[in-house]
């Protein structure tokens, strides 16, 4: 899925803990939203990207340069692990309608604005997967993202063992049948499935099918993004990761879309009025919908 996202973010952008410009051997950078982003100060010798800036906007170039400034706030208003993508507050790329709608301006400027920003010869915005470079960067980042799936070392053993076992039996998976009516047209397949980790030997036929990995990495991001980390327990990261355990072994094939319903659940529960508790309410509707992952 294309989204923005700012060039150079870490590099121009990104603070300290302390407000000091964050570098690569920073280890204090913020986890948690902005409350403010770093802006160079050019006074009066403005740099030559901005002066193509104001010729390519055509007259335009100081609207153009305040919504960059906003998005600049968009970017910084993320979790380390998405900082510097333009996302709304439920973590979906925003389009120029919904920048639009969230800073008060008109679609038809914002839309301007978007394309001389990205525009080739100026790229203060890039257009990129979300998904797949996202990824990457998690990886990259790995040492100063949070990270929700935080398994005791009982755990990483018992799931170590889980995979060796899958990988020795080499047995064929039957899908999970009808368990939900929003989702009784998706899953009425057969998983062919010998190892959780060797996606050159168990990837099914369709290429938009997951991997282990890549289910852990994505479903660990959308539970930082709906939860508070500081709001769950161990015994609740170990839910989470059986939850995805559960869509990956008995739903699948985990694709795009088997995902995303999931997450909606999340969504659900963490904006739901008068949910006093999100979690267990989102623990019980993923029950209803997925089946029982307890047992």
């Amino acid at each position: 899925m294309d989204a923005y996202r700012i060039t150079d973010w870490d590099k121009n952008y990104e603070v300290t803990k302390d407000g000091k410009p964050a570098t690569e051997k920073s280890k204090t950078i913020r986890k948690a939203p902005l409350s403010y982003v770093r802006l160079a100060v050019q006074g009066h010798n403005p740099s030559l990207s901005f002066r193509e800036m104001l010729q390519k906007a055509n007259g335009k170039g100081m609207m153009v340069f305040g919504v960059f400034c906003k998005l600049l706030e968009l970017a910084g208003n993320q979790p380390r692990e998405l900082r510097g993508w333009l996302l709304d507050t439920k973590g979906f790329p925003m389009t120029a309608e919904r920048i639009a709608f969230a800073l008060c301006c008109s679609a038809g400027d914002i839309d301007f604005a978007l394309q001389v920003l990205a525009d080739k010869t100026i790229e203060w915005l890039l257009i990129d997967d979300f998904h797949c470079e996202q990824m990457q960067s998690d990886a990259e980042d790995k040492k100063d993202c949070s990270v929700i799936i935080n398994e005791t070392e009982q755990n990483k053993t018992e799931l170590n063992n889980n995979e060796t076992q899958q990988q020795s039996l080499n047995k064929t998976k039957p899908a999970a049948g009808n368990i939900g009516n929003c989702l009784s047209d998706i899953l009425l397949t057969v998983k062919n499935a010998s190892s959780l980790n060797n996606s050159s030997s168990t990837s099914p036929a369709s290429p938009d099918n997951w991997d282990w990995q890549k289910a852990k990495e994505r479903w660990s991001l959308a539970m930082h993004r709906y939860f508070r980390r500081s709001n769950f327990s161990s015994s609740d990261s170990t839910t989470f990761f059986e939850m995805i355990k559960h869509l990956y072994e008995k739903c699948g094939p985990l694709t795009d879309e088997l995902f995303n319903r999931a997450v909606a659940l999340a969504s659900e529960a963490a904006t739901k009025r008068g949910v006093k508790n999100p979690i267990a309410y989102f623990v019980s509707r993923f029950k209803t919908v997925f089946g029982d992952f307890t047992k």
